[in-house]
Parts: C-alpha cells; structure tokens; sequence
C-alpha cells in the first residue's frame, strides 16, 4: 500500500489543511481584536502613534489569536474521529487509522484501512470547516465599523470648540458642558452688572460688583478653552454666584411698590402729606354738606371723592360707612 493510498496519509492531509485555516481564523480574531482596541484607545483621548498605545494593541491582538488558536486546536486522532462521524462510519475510519499506526495490526484491520482509503472525504471535510471558518470574517467588519463610529464622535468633538471660538470668545454650545459653564458666566455678568446699575447703590457696592462682573467675564473666556478642568469652571461660577446673591440683599431693587395711586397711601392723593418743615399735616378731607343727601355721591373737592386714598370699588362701602356715622352722631358731622 502507498503512502498516497493510505488512511493516515489522507487524514493527515485533512488534518494540515485543518491547522491552516484555524491559524487564518486566529489571524483574523488577532486582527479584530486589536482595531477594537485601537478604537476603545481613540474613545479614552490616547494617541495612536504613542510607542506604550502600539505595545499594548499587540498585546492584545496577539492575545486574541492565541486564545482563538487554543481554543479551535485539535489533534490528528480528533480529527480522524471527525471525518468518521461525518461520512457516518461508525467507528471503521478511526478503527483503520488507529491500526496503522500500529505495527502489530491484526489482518482484518489491515484489509479495513485498504478499503477505506480511496474513500475518506478529505476534501469535503475541509469544504465544512471552511464554511464554519467564513462566519469568522464578520469580526473585523464589525471591528472596523467600531472604530470608525469612535473616530467619526473624536473628531466631532475636537472641532466643536474650534467652531465655537470662531463665533465669538467663551461660547460654546449649549448642549456640551463648556458651553453650559460659559453660558452661566455670561449670566453672571450680565446679573452684576445689572446690580451695579441700579440707583441708590453705594460706591463700594457698586465696584465689588464691576469687580464680580470682570471675575464673571475672564471665567466665561476659560469655558471656551478645552483644556479648562470642568470642576473647577463648575467651583468658581457657584463661588461667583455666591458672592453676587450676598450683594444682592442690600441692593434697592424696587423700592415699597405703590400700585395703584389712588389705593395706597404712597400715591399722589394720600391724606397726610409731609410738610416743608419735616412736620406731618392733615389733609383729611373736609365733612360733607349738611344739605347732602344720604346715598348721593360727595361732589368732587369735598366728602368721600376729595382726595381719595382708596380705590373707586371701595367707594360705596366708604359712603354708608360716612352715613353711618353720621347717623350715629345725630346728622351732626364728627
């Protein structure tokens, strides 16, 4: 019997052709596993011409393959038991294999492993695996697309603050974190000055404020800067924001709100006015007419309409009251 013709002949074959594609698949897991750690590499800001970055994605990309290739490995003994299984022999492929390599096979044995021969399915085993092994060349693809995803959302951020720097100094957009914490500094700003504009204001209060405002001001110009630590722009705007509140309690912000002038003793009606000399005089209103009737209207200058203090709704409850009192103290007016 030739060596061509043999059993262990064509099981070794399988078994080469076998060993090749798992390290072409290994190959191909190594691969992918490496452009998915380049891609995590790129998503935590490192550099990938960095020497330490380089290391490190062989490493892994080594370490993937090898544990594909262990994994997927097998022996000549586990292969031949495979191509039995497949052409369902039950045994008779591995039985002839096995007495081979035997020096001291039986007869039968022998005449087994002749007869098989020229009909172990060598080329249709290997066809299998490398159906099997196609569906590992979806890993790289799916690799590649990660990476690309991480590249396209780096290079989005990274020239987001280039834009918003060409629209003006320290803006950004909202959306992003530097944009927020420029955004709440302008804010900042515009409040301090808005305090320090207001009248009545001391020149101390005044400048601490212009002071709060230009502080306002450069910390809106260091959130447009990206290399600015967000928890220290976050600390100065709250610090910032403190210091204006404490200001804010002493500014007179509106003064006592006088409404409606013809309803508050602050409008231009009030019965009691402040006299040129500091005293307070009366300017009460006269007692109607005694000709007057009860439920007629006062006539303007005198009675209830004479500098009203109260609002025209209330005009009627004011007139029974008059009249009630004036009953009460005999028609004589009090």
């Amino acid at each position: 019997m030739t060596a061509a013709a043999s059993v262990s002949a064509r099981v070794r074959a399988a078994y080469r052709g076998r060993s090749l594609l798992v390290a072409l698949e290994s190959a191909v897991i190594g691969a992918s596993a490496g452009i998915a750690a380049l891609a995590a590499a790129i998503a935590g800001r490192a550099e990938a011409r960095d020497a330490q970055t380089i290391a490190l994605l062989a490493l892994v990309a080594t370490l993937g393959a090898l544990s594909w290739w262990l994994e997927r490995r097998a022996a000549i003994g586990d292969v031949a038991r495979a191509i039995d299984a497949r052409a369902d022999w039950h045994g008779a492929l591995t039985t002839a294999f096995e007495s081979e390599a035997c020096a001291d096979a039986s007869p039968v044995a022998a005449l087994l492993a002749r007869r098989l021969a020229p009909s172990v399915p060598t080329r249709r085993f290997l066809g299998g695996e490398a159906r099997s092994s196609s569906m590992v060349l979806a890993a790289p693809f799916l690799a590649a697309a990660f990476l690309g995803a991480v590249s396209e959302g780096r290079s989005a951020a990274q020239s987001a603050p280039v834009s918003a720097s060409s629209r003006g100094p320290a803006r950004g957009p909202r959306g992003s974190a530097p944009g927020a914490s420029s955004a709440r500094a302008e804010d900042l700003r515009a409040e301090a000055e808005r305090l320090a504009a207001l009248p009545g204001r001391s020149p101390e209060e005044e400048a601490a404020l212009r002071s709060l405002a230009e502080e306002a001001q450069r910390l809106a110009a260091q959130a447009g800067r990206p290399e600015t630590p967000l928890a220290r722009l976050e600390g100065e705007a709250a610090e910032l924001a403190r210091r204006i509140e404490a200001l804010r309690g002493a500014t007179p912000e509106a003064g006592v709100a006088t409404g409606d002038q013809r309803g508050t003793m602050g409008g231009p009606e009030s019965p009691v006015d402040a006299a040129g000399d500091g005293s307070m005089r009366d300017t009460a209103p006269s007692s109607p007419p005694a000709d007057a009737r009860p439920g007629t209207p006062p006539a303007p200058g005198s009675g209830v309409g004479a500098s009203r203090w109260w609002p025209e709704r209330y005009d009627a409850i004011v007139e029974r009251w008059v009249e009630a009192r004036r009953a009460a103290a005999g028609g004589r007016p009090r």
